[in-house]
């Protein structure tokens, strides 16, 4: 959805800057053709050029060269007459479908937090508090639509696609009813390409901050809602429990292994024991009542099914190897 959407605002903005009701035909092409260079010739290339960097051996290298790779699709996707932001997020999309890309998200781990601090002091600075002072009632009101509408939404969403009970569905509703800071991105870019005006930009801005802002206080209204009135459940009839005939499975029957089932011997519990390997058994297998190899399945001995019977032996069985008689003379 973000791809179309930030590719469709400058097509938008050239078809009103010529008074079209669509795009020109050759900006449509040359827009699909430079999105299809980076996402199919950028996946090749950034998989070769990925491999050869690493063999600097320093970690700035790593980083400089993803940070390329950003700013050279932003450039390409200006120069093929759409956004910067465009390029960027295809940029990123790019990097996390690499096989390096645990590797580069550990590189930029310091960097994002900070990188998100400045994106949200520029956005908070972007807000214009006089147009929430000069027309409150109609901020409010467009605050109560949004999360209004997207809780509805996320509701019928959970309950009949995700199959969630009522309650997860209003906190789904209730985390997910902002509106994102995708929103700042796509105004701006749409303020670029003369689709809406100063003023418009600037309510949509306060809208979505506000309803930022609100969104912690719903959750927590949502979330004292949910104690004040807890879920009415069925009572669950207590679980039938063997007192008479405990069943303990030991996995490993190495050292500890063998202290346990010596114990639970000691007490007349029979237990199962699961052995890794079958050349390494003791002469505590012999009090298990079943000895179950990994490498060959199946019960590789019974023992007495009860604890007071006597023991036996556990050990896997040996094989003989059959000898050739000498040749007659």
């Amino acid at each position: 959805m973000a791809i179309p959407l930030l590719a469709a605002i400058p097509l938008l903005g050239q078809a009103k800057a010529l008074q079209q009701s669509s795009p020109p035909m050759d900006a449509v092409i040359t827009a699909i053709g430079a999105i299809m260079l980076v996402v199919i010739g950028g996946r090749f290339l950034l998989r070769h050029l990925l491999r050869v960097v690493p063999r600097a051996r320093m970690v700035e290298v790593f980083t400089a060269t993803a940070l390329l790779v950003v700013v050279g699709n932003a450039w390409l996707m200006q120069q093929a007459g759409l956004s910067m932001g465009l390029g960027a997020f295809l940029a990123g999309v790019l990097l996390a479908d690499s096989e390096f890309r645990h590797e580069l998200e550990s590189h930029i781990e310091p960097f994002k937090g900070l990188f998100l601090g400045l994106f949200f002091i520029a956005v908070g600075m972007s807000i214009d508090l006089g147009v929430i002072a000069d027309e409150p009632a109609l901020i409010a009101g467009g605050v109560a639509m949004l999360l209004l509408v997207k809780t509805l939404v996320l509701v019928l969403v959970g309950r009949l696609a995700g199959g969630v009970s009522m309650r997860s569905a209003l906190m789904l509703g209730a985390v997910l009813a902002m509106g994102g800071e995708f929103g700042f991105v796509v105004f701006a870019e749409a303020i670029r390409a003369g689709l809406i005006e100063d003023a418009m930009r600037d309510r949509l801005f306060a809208v979505i901050g506000l309803s930022m802002a609100a969104t912690p206080l719903a959750l927590l209204a949502v979330s004292r809602w949910m104690k004040d009135h807890p879920e009415i459940r069925a009572e669950r009839e207590p679980d039938m429990i063997d007192h008479e005939h405990p069943r303990v499975i030991i996995a490993g029957f190495g050292r500890m292994g063998q202290i346990v089932g010596r114990m639970l011997r000691a007490q007349k519990i029979p237990f199962t024991a699961w052995r890794p390997a079958p050349n390494r058994s003791s002469s505590c297998a012999g009090s298990a009542t079943r000895s179950t190899s990994a490498t060959r399945p199946g019960p590789s001995c019974c023992a007495p099914r009860t604890p007071t019977a006597p023991r036996c032996s556990c050990s896997p069985p040996t094989t003989r190897t059959p000898t050739s008689a000498p040749p007659a003379s």
